[in-house]
């Protein structure tokens, strides 16, 4: 299950899947050029994976006359930064066949900002096209509405449904299958709504989001198409992520495409995690401290800062090494990652520096960098030498004077060092 996966085990977990999934797993820089491609390449298209490395993907796969459209709009998303986009386009095989590919597209920006890669997903819906194309030609001849979508609800692999957004209509067979239902009827007895089957969790639309005289069609098709993803939990109790598409009907009724797209937001919430979070010590980053700080309302909050560093850490690092200085950032990133709770939040401000927002007025602020400053001289822990802290407070006072309060807390934080350190400043 997607919530289930530590992140100490999501890269081996994402080495597997590279190894063994059935989709192609892309990675692309800003000139389209290939960084990484899985294993699974070579059986779609005959080329190894060490045949493309490094070449253009436009170039090698893509048919000569759709070559400069691809490439438009692959820059286009760059340029407006959509976190994620789907598109169909057909690729070129090494023997000159040509296979269709649905894509699930991810934009992945440093911690700056900054483009870094492309990540796709591309499922192969040759088959699937062949029969859509077959379909349509069959359907020419049906003359009953409900003959042509039985036709066409008993050929799709993935979950479709008809509905009102209230109940069900119609449903190829992938849903029974999913869930563990033998026909359409089993499944109505227990549900009127697919969307009573979506989990509850806070990444992801589910109809706790909505009023009860509302319909979760129309709601769901005016979020950004990076919000229109559900979750459901299949016959197999694993949990899956799809994005869903709408299509207008006959009767004011929608056919509802649920596309699997688990695989790409097991690595989007890798990227995002890796975005935020500092690489050693595993809390926030400066950058996500910086977010955080810059949608504070301070005239509706009281909250005040509190900055601090270790005393002499240039000192642990010359006479101890670097790993064991590197494993008291960590323990003391965990003491007081523990000790302030959900009082605040903590961040890695740059080298030895922590920057603590809290949630509460500067008289308290300095009682707890008092408690913080005292927990840590305490500590004796055999693999880690002793150290001490020197910490600086300070109110955020309003708004306007949220950069002051920055310049503040890191002036009182000076002082405390320059007064001998292993003490508290408030200003």
């Amino acid at each position: 299950m997607i919530n289930n996966i530590p992140i100490s085990n999501l890269e081996n977990y994402i080495e597997i899947l590279h190894k063994t999934a059935n989709v192609i797993i892309l990675s692309l820089d800003k000139q389209s050029n290939i960084l990484y491609v899985n294993s699974y390449i070579e059986h779609l298209t005959g080329y190894k994976s060490e045949e493309v490395l490094g070449k253009n993907w436009i170039e090698v796969f893509i048919p000569t006359i759709n070559g400069v459209a691809i490439e438009n709009i692959f820059q286009d998303v760059i340029q407006s930064k959509d976190m994620h986009w789907g598109n169909i386009n057909e690729i070129v095989c090494k023997d000159g066949s040509i296979k269709t590919i649905s894509w699930n597209n991810s934009l992945c920006l440093d911690e700056n900002g900054m483009f870094e890669t492309v990540i796709s997903i591309g499922n192969d819906i040759t088959q699937f096209r062949k029969v859509e194309n077959q379909l349509k030609e069959t359907i020419d001849d049906l003359k009953e509405e409900h003959q042509k979508q039985q036709f066409l609800f008993s050929r799709l692999s993935n979950i479709v449904i008809e509905t009102d957004g209230i109940k069900i209509v119609n449903a190829s067979e992938s849903l029974m299958d999913f869930f563990g239902y033998d026909d359409l009827e089993a499944f109505k007895s227990e549900y009127n709504c697919v969307c009573e089957k979506f989990v509850q969790h806070e990444d992801y639309f589910h109809i706790g989001m909505i009023d009860k005289d509302e319909n979760w069609i129309e709601v769901m098709k005016k979020l950004p198409k990076a919000k229109q993803v559900v979750v459901m939990i299949g016959k197999d109790y694993e949990t899956h992520a799809f994005s869903v598409r709408f299509s207008p009907t006959f009767h004011k009724k929608f056919l509802i495409y649920f596309d699997d797209v688990t695989d790409l937001m097991i690595q989007t919430k890798e990227y995002e995690y890796k975005a935020n979070h500092d690489n050693l010590t595993k809390i926030f980053n400066r950058e996500k401290f910086n977010s955080i700080y810059k949608k504070l309302k301070a005239e509706n909050s009281i909250n005040s800062l509190i900055m601090f560093d270790i005393d002499h850490f240039k000192k642990v690092n010359d006479t101890f090494g670097h790993d064991i200085g590197d494993k008291v950032l960590k323990v003391l990133s965990s003491y007081v990652k523990d000790k302030l709770g959900r009082q605040g939040v903590l961040s890695r401000w740059g080298g030895e520096e922590f920057m603590i927002l809290y949630f509460g007025k500067v008289d308290a602020a300095y009682i707890l960098a008092e408690k913080i400053r005292n927990l840590v001289e305490s500590l004796n822990l055999n693999d880690i030498p002793n150290i001490t802290i020197s910490l600086g407070v300070t109110q955020i006072k309003s708004d306007k004077e949220k950069d002051l309060a920055l310049k503040q807390v890191d002036e009182a934080l000076y002082k405390a060092k320059k007064t001998g350190r292993n003490k508290t400043i408030k200003l």
